[in-house]
């Protein structure tokens, strides 16, 4: 079958996991995708956003861009158990009682800031569409610098669509 991978981060104790991204978890599946996991990871490894045109437009929520900037990063193998190595990171990350968080859906709230990362999101059906409608209604609330964020309250129903919701709502 082949080994299925996730991005951590040892340092925050955070990963990404490739399928909120429409891709799959071998390592050249997420490895070679464009739109998906590579660019979230991109994100999360820029240093000095916003310095000059091409960066993405950042979201005031999530504060993602850079987040991951000079941290120890590992693309973690589920089969990389290894003689002396104390843990498998895969294993340890994606266990019930995980230390680590999975950041993978605030990623791509944060992705979708920007205009044609939007667009494109909206197009690729091996994405959650239910969750991408979602995160179009906080932004565009958000683009609005609308008051009325408590409005979505009720139409938000999945919990990564909550999670981002009430960042938005601490910040009012």
């Amino acid at each position: 079958m082949g080994q299925s991978y996730i991005i951590v981060n040892v340092t925050k104790k955070e990963f990404l996991s490739a399928f909120p991204f429409g891709d799959f978890t071998k390592l050249m599946e997420f490895g070679l995708s464009g739109m998906g996991t590579m660019a979230g990871l991109a994100i999360l490894l820029a240093d000095g956003n916003g310095d000059n045109g091409g960066d993405i437009k950042t979201d005031p929520v999530s504060g993602i861009v850079g987040r991951w900037a000079g941290d120890s990063i590992i693309i973690a193998g589920e089969y990389a158990d290894k003689k002396g190595q104390p843990l498998n990171l895969y294993k340890t990350a994606k266990a019930p009682k995980s230390p680590y968080t999975d950041i993978s859906f605030d990623v791509i709230f944060a992705l979708m800031a920007d205009d044609y990362v939007r667009q494109e999101y909206n197009k690729n059906e091996d994405l959650d569409q239910e969750i991408i409608k979602e995160f179009n209604a906080i932004h565009k609330q958000l683009q609005k610098n609308s008051k009325n964020m408590a409005l979505l309250v009720g139409r938000i129903k999945r919990p990564q669509g909550r999670a981002i919701l009430e960042k938005c709502l601490k910040l009012k």
